[in-house]
């Protein structure tokens, strides 16, 4: 596989595969010998007027940036040539098929189209057997038209002074994305946005204080640039002390001054319902009480914040 980057007033990418790097299915030969072909080799077939379906050849294209191409296979000079080659461009699930006359152009590139092709997929050139003429595998080529750029998010929710943890914030991209959302700078979560329309919404866990939301998309292998930053300043107005259930998504911190949040009793954490525990929240277990987890406890300590839990110790001279 043979990359080249051409120098110029515009940058140009090609992937050029060799039929020594095609695999083959069916009774396919090497020659060495044919006028006007790539490299040192083309590899052929005969006619088979049984229709064999399965016998082909197969370039990969293995691209390393996601973008928009023009493919384009080559064919020397060889007797019988067939004048409609079924080729076939595979890009993931999708599949085009394109007839090409070997027969004519001999040593030059014919284009078989514009393709949309991205890394995470299965992309490669196949050429089918012929029923009636010869075909013949040389060379086939990738070249970069433009890459595939993803557009940065917008945040629709503006700054705000919020007393609500988690905090839902809402915003749009493009249709059917990965969103990758951060706060402060440390990344959170990940949402996808809708498939028609692009809208998203996420719930962001908030530190006290300022809280510097901004987003970016990505298809897995790039990000794009960052959204508009919007900042979520938090007041913490949760009561200390707990028991019984947490019905809804609840965040707890360390708030400022810090304090502790406080289980005087059972205390349940219903199926569906998480509680999160931001770094350097500190919780405190009075005699007897239980924390029951029904749904999910989310630690989030670091170690320069640690999550705290401790147990309120009954002095013995206080016990009648």
């Amino acid at each position: 596989m043979l990359w080249t980057f051409a120098v110029g007033s515009t940058d140009v990418f090609r992937i050029t595969v060799d039929d020594t790097e095609a695999t083959y299915i069916g009774p396919w030969k090497e020659s060495k010998r044919q006028k006007n072909q790539y490299a040192k080799s083309v590899h052929f077939i005969k006619p088979d007027h049984s229709g064999r379906k399965n016998d082909r050849a197969t370039w990969p294209l293995a691209i390393t940036t996601d973008g928009n191409y023009h493919l384009s296979v080559r064919s020397p000079a060889y007797h019988r040539q067939a004048k409609n080659a079924l080729f076939s461009v595979h890009q993931g699930s999708k599949k085009t098929d394109i007839r090409i006359s070997q027969k004519r152009h001999s040593g030059q590139w014919q284009s078989l189209g514009d393709y949309s092709l991205k890394q995470n997929e299965t992309n490669y050139i196949s050429l089918a057997r012929h029923k009636r003429r010869f075909v013949v595998a040389d060379a086939v080529r990738a070249e970069l038209i433009s890459p595939i750029t993803l557009t940065p998010p917008v945040i629709t929710t503006p700054s705000n002074t919020v007393i609500e943890n988690p905090y839902t914030i809402d915003g749009w991209t493009q249709n059917d994305a990965s969103v990758l959302l951060y706060n402060n700078n440390h990344y959170q979560q990940s949402v996808t946005s809708d498939s028609e329309t692009g809208l998203f919404s996420a719930a962001i866990n908030l530190n006290d204080g300022a809280n510097e939301i901004f987003a970016r998309t990505s298809d897995g292998h790039q990000e794009s640039e960052p959204s508009n930053t919007i900042v979520l300043n938090y007041q913490n107005q949760s009561p200390i002390e707990y028991t019984g259930s947490l019905l809804d998504d609840t965040v707890w911190t360390a708030d400022e001054p810090e304090q502790s949040y406080t289980i005087v009793d059972t205390l349940t954490i219903e199926e569906g319902v998480t509680l999160t525990l931001m770094p350097g929240t500190r919780l405190e277990f009075a005699p007897d009480a239980q924390l029951i987890i029904k749904g999910h406890l989310q630690v989030l300590g670091e170690e320069q914040a640690p999550v705290i839990l401790t147990a309120q110790i009954i002095d013995p001279k206080k016990i009648s």
